[in-house]
């Protein structure tokens, strides 16, 4: 598999396309089970590699393309297409079923649709899945994706790893690959760095997966967001301010005044819009995390909001 990997990324060294940025956050909650799953990998064992359709439930845009199924692997790895073109990796590592040799499968991957339409969340969960080349290290987590908005998570829960090198082995430092790729434009952004001071990098020129993976393991309730920007440059997007951040009361971004702005939640939905002067009011918004589009100079930016 990743033999096949490095070659085909060395066939797709493309330059960088023009395409709408993801850009990323990282939160914490309380990672909470699926409640009504769908198993998709049957009552036998399954191997590392094999492939498992899901049904979407919804049209999703990803790196500009729509897809309806998804395809996941105990690995981790998931990909929108057959070619491999398309990848969405939530915790890619070579993993296998803790209950191999015996009659029935200990770690299920389900999925479950929620909500209504247009905000729908599909929400995939790889549970209780041991290390290949580390047994007696497990991993929980999922992958969600929501309707209209296009945004994706990842839900870390509780990973017990005793070994990291051995664990990872076959990945360029200890620790899962969290991250999204485009073979097509090569294009890729993902999670690195060691928690809990993980960042998001992106990539113009992407090799194989196994080389963006992070250098440590993520903490039980970690959230990551990968959302989509508004043609912006993430170095200037960083250097713009909100604050206070989180607030309960009203915003301001340090440094501008007068611009236009949108407001939406987590599911994509403007909550508020309209030209600022200085101050934006949200005291009567739920508390939640939010996303603020503004414009300046021509340009929009997304910055991400916790309302407490």
């Amino acid at each position: 598999m990743k033999k096949f990997f490095l070659f085909f990324s060395l066939a797709f060294t493309w330059h960088f396309l023009s395409a709408q940025p993801y850009f990323f956050s990282k939160s914490s909650g309380t990672y909470t089970a699926i409640t009504n799953p769908t198993v998709v990998s049957g009552s036998t064992p399954w191997s590392s590699f094999q492939s498992h359709t899901v049904p979407i439930g919804f049209t999703f845009n990803f790196f500009g393309n729509n897809f309806t199924t998804i395809f996941i692997e105990g690995s981790g790895f998931t990909r929108f297409d057959v070619n491999y073109y398309y990848l969405l990796n939530p915790y890619t590592v070579e993993m296998q079923d803790a209950g191999t040799g015996g009659p029935t499968s200990l770690s299920p991957l389900a999925y479950e649709l929620t909500g209504t339409t247009p905000n729908r969340i599909l929400k995939i969960q790889w549970e209780n899945c041991e290390m290949a080349n580390d047994p007696g290290s497990f991993a929980n987590f999922q992958l969600w994706l929501y309707e209209t908005a296009y945004t994706i998570e990842v839900h870390i829960g509780n990973c017990t790893i005793n070994n990291p090198t051995a664990a990872f082995q076959g990945n360029a430092n200890p620790g899962p690959v969290v991250g999204l790729f485009d073979y097509v434009q090569s294009i890729g952004y993902a999670v690195n760095g060691t928690p809990p001071s993980e960042t998001m990098g992106s990539f113009s020129s992407i090799t194989t997966v196994f080389d963006y993976s992070m250098s440590g393991v993520p903490t039980n309730g970690t959230i990551y967001t990968f959302y989509l920007g508004l043609g912006m440059d993430q170095t200037q997007a960083d250097e713009i301010k909100i604050y206070p951040n989180p607030t309960t009361q009203q915003i301001r971004l340090k440094g501008i005044h007068a611009f236009p702005y949108k407001l939406k939640n987590a599911l994509g939905e403007i909550v508020l819009e309209g030209v600022a002067n200085e101050f934006i009011h949200i005291e009567n918004l739920k508390p939640g995390i939010y996303f603020l589009e503004f414009s300046l100079n021509g340009n929009w930016y997304a910055k991400k909001l916790m309302k407490q």
